[in-house]
């Protein structure tokens, strides 16, 4: 993979240069087979002589109130990158930094200061200026190297200091011993870290080697080009916001176009949010490990399906997993410039917090200069378990809105002051009729007379939930319980009455804007024993 990266790079700078000479220098240098056959030390110095000449080209910058001495401009930086390793990338940065420092020092005329000796280094020697500037630079990437290494790793360098003279000492039986417990505690941090937490940056790197396709910019970037785009739409972005419990059955491709393709869109929209509920089983294995191949999976589908309808390829923003709930976020591809500042999180409510079974997943973005968050909800069940809801829902705005405020990119605000959010998902508010009452007006299209009974509106109604959100007339007829495969209500002992448990809400500071185009249940699909719901947007 290392020579693969190397070549390709390679060819780019080469064919680039083709067309426009290039101030850009690519440097391969393979630091672990050269310390194979000798020390660090030497290592790094066959390093240094390569990047002699940029370095000289580079210089470095130096001002000076001493008359005698000329001030000096940088003209160029050193950028160090490895494939798989921290610590060899803050090895050189360190050894770099040291070289510079040492003829940056030496051009100021202080005493007893030359270009910065390695094996010095290695000796622990050096004299006067010369060895505090060894030090506290040392120290400075050592620091460096172990806030890098939290947040790429989520434990602290595994090694210390530079790394430039690391091994170069015998250590006693007992240092060793507790360097070896030390190291083994952070490895295992790593690996949980890797295994559980990696998916973003194989996706990352993936697509460095196209494999695969994600947004063709940075998350981070800024949307300086989102004003031009968002002039191209005259100002109006279009949502499509759906949401699923699919009771633990794979979702079809032919089921998700179905669903995808029920408001008749016309031309794509912008964005499409899908919330997915029960995605796999609740048992304790999935409860304790999430399936990555499955999330793919129905990314794929999702894709397909969209392609078949849009003739567009869709690009994949984000998708979060908690058990059960997934969210996957896409854009159209002439909207995937436009998206800057992707975050998201999940808050736990199953059992007080402690389990993901119940809870919300979200994911918030930067589109065209407005902030979007979307929320994919699955609220207790049960009834008489309205109250829980109720609760569960100011929980799950508790959690992200201190979530968002923490972000490593952020802090963002929180989700009801985004310009839109959009909350969807299973909420599991009931109606308070009796089951034969309720079968007989859905049987007679008298939907409109039920709202009054709607657990949902009627929290809406006395402030408990949901306060501030609107929602489209539900003018289709409840999407729960069906018996799964048919357009039957609940035939089982258990009697469900049915409801209107999947809902699409939207709040935010620029809600007033927004226009609902269509909100409908896709009857067509029958693998679950809910209906599929979806909301346009603009």
């Amino acid at each position: 993979l290392a020579q693969a990266l190397k070549t390709a790079l390679a060819t780019v700078l080469r064919d680039a240069a083709q067309t426009k000479p290039l101030a850009l220098r690519f440097v391969a240098f393979d630091l672990h087979a050269h310390t194979k056959s000798t020390s660090r030390i030497e290592a790094i110095r066959a390093v240094l002589g390569q990047l002699a000449p940029h370095l000289a080209a580079h210089g470095f910058t130096l001002l000076s109130n001493v008359g005698a001495i000329a001030p000096e401009e940088q003209r160029g930086v050193v950028r160090t990158n490895c494939l798989d390793c921290l610590n060899r990338t803050n090895m050189v940065q360190a050894a770099i930094g040291l070289r510079v420092a040492g003829e940056q020092l030496k051009a100021l005329h202080v005493a007893g200061v030359s270009p910065v000796d390695l094996r010095s280094i290695e000796a622990g020697g050096g004299a006067g200026v010369e060895k505090a500037l060894q030090e506290a630079l040392q120290r400075l990437w050592s620091e460096t190297g172990n806030v890098v290494s939290v947040q790429y790793t989520g434990t602290a360098n595994l090694s210390r200091g530079s790394g430039i003279a690391e091994g170069s000492g015998r250590k006693g039986i007992v240092e060793r011993s507790m360097g070896f417990v030390e190291k083994s505690v952070k490895i295992a941090n790593r690996y949980m870290q890797e295994q559980f937490l990696e998916d973003a940056r194989q996706s990352a790197t993936e697509s460095l080697l196209g494999i695969d396709r994600r947004l063709p910019r940075s998350r981070s970037a800024a949307s300086s080009s989102s004003v031009h785009d968002a002039e191209a739409l005259d100002g109006s972005i279009r949502i499509f916001a759906g949401t699923w419990n699919v009771n633990g059955k794979p979702a079809s491709e032919a089921d998700l176009a179905a669903w995808l393709d029920c408001t008749s869109a016309g031309e794509a929209p912008e964005v499409v949010a899908l919330g997915f509920q029960e995605f796999v089983d609740l048992n304790a294995q999935n409860l304790l490990r999430e399936d990555a191949g499955k999330r793919r999976e129905c990314q794929v589908r999702v894709e397909s399906a969209l392609k078949r309808i849009y003739g567009e390829s869709f690009v994949l923003v984000m998708s979060e997993q908690l058990v059960g709930l997934l969210l996957l976020v896409l854009v159209r591809p002439s909207a995937a410039s436009a998206v800057t500042h992707v975050f998201a999180d999940s808050v736990k409510t199953g059992f007080g917090g402690a389990a993901g079974n119940k809870g919300a997943v979200a994911v918030r973005l930067g589109l065209f200069g407005c902030e979007l968050c979307v929320i994919n909800a699955h609220l207790p069940a049960g009834h008489s378990h309205a109250d829980e809801r109720n609760a569960d829902h100011a929980e799950v705005l508790r959690g992200l809105r201190t979530s968002f405020a923490a972000a490593r990119h952020g802090p963002f605000c929180g989700p009801l002051e985004h310009d839109l959010c959009v909350w969807l998902g299973d909420l599991n508010y009931r109606l308070e009729l009796p089951n034969d009452e309720v079968r007989a007006r859905i049987s007679k299209g008298n939907w409109k007379s039920l709202h009054q009974f709607d657990q949902l509106l009627m929290a809406q109604a006395s402030c408990q939930a949901f306060v501030g959100f609107q929602e489209g007339e539900l003018s289709f007829q409840p999407t729960y319980k069906y018996d799964a495969g048919t357009n039957r209500y609940d035939t089982s002992e258990k009697q469900r009455v049915p409801s209107w448990c999947d809902r699409v809400l939207w709040s935010g500071s620029d809600a007033a804007s927004v226009a609902l185009e269509a909100y409908l249940s896709c009857q067509a699909v029958l693998v679950s024993d809910h209906k599929p719901v979806a909301a346009l947007l603009s």
